[in-house]
């Protein structure tokens, strides 16, 4: 979508959703990396449980 086509409250309209869509796109590669960073501890955890023992 081009915003810079459209004209006043449109336009407003058209950049938020951008910005908007682009937050939600953030967010869930934060999501991501969030679950891979617990899944990489977790399987540490476990590493660690079986070098102790």
């Amino acid at each position: 979508m081009r915003c810079r086509a459209l004209e006043g409250a449109e336009a407003c309209l058209c950049m938020f959703f951008q910005a908007w869509r682009l937050e939600l796109r953030i967010t869930c590669i934060w999501k991501r990396i969030y679950q891979a960073t617990g899944m990489v501890s977790s399987w540490l955890a476990t590493f660690q449980i079986k070098v102790l023992v």
